[in-house]
């Protein structure tokens, strides 16, 4: 698949195996993945997302599901409620250059399995809904000296849960609610 630069709506997204390479333009996701229930569905390697591009997910209790892979996305908004992580190895990372969450709820885990992704954004982190991190190893922002590496807004809240994080800056606004990781911390 060679996406090019246009703007897609599609249901779901599934890579099996071969070589992906999607749009640079902005992916609207407003299905799932019929026998996942996935939005995103990896089950290879060979997923490339072009600096610039977006993708938007729309639909209500939808999952990223890495299958033991590990994915790297652009810029990721969350426009809906309930959207997990599904993991299926202790080693499953999402890397996002940046993620919104807009409204509902980006949860690092998922509900049922064992493991929590590692979660790395190395841009900006906003948070408007929620951002539930239980107990994922988590980059925010690290080194980024372009703007917040986690901005909580007004209405947003941020669950730290108990793994170990790393922030560039940070910046909780008035009207959110946040509660730190009772793992470590480093903020740099």
């Amino acid at each position: 698949l060679t996406g090019g630069t246009g703007d897609w709506t599609i249901s779901s997204y599934r890579h099996n195996s071969g070589t992906s390479t999607l749009t640079d333009g902005t992916i609207t996701l407003n299905g799932r993945e019929s026998s996942s229930g996935a939005s995103i569905d990896i089950r290879g390697a060979g997923t490339t997302h072009p600096a610039g591009g977006k993708i938007v997910m729309s639909t209500k209790d939808s999952d990223i599901s890495l299958n033991g892979n590990n994915l790297t996305l652009n810029d990721l908004e969350i426009l809906n409620q309930d959207h997990e992580v599904a993991v299926d190895a202790a080693s499953d990372t999402l890397t996002l250059a940046s993620l919104t969450v807009t409204a509902g709820l980006f949860d690092t885990g998922h509900t049922g399995r064992t493991y929590d992704c590692t979660l790395t954004v190395t841009g900006t982190t906003t948070i408007g809904g929620t951002l539930t991190c239980n107990a994922s190893a988590v980059s925010l922002g690290s080194g980024f000296t372009g703007g917040w590496g986690l901005e909580v807004v007004s209405g947003g809240t941020f669950n730290g849960g108990t793994g170990d994080h790393t922030y560039g800056c940070v910046y909780f606004k008035s009207g959110c609610t946040g509660t730190s990781t009772t793992g470590d911390v480093t903020v740099d």
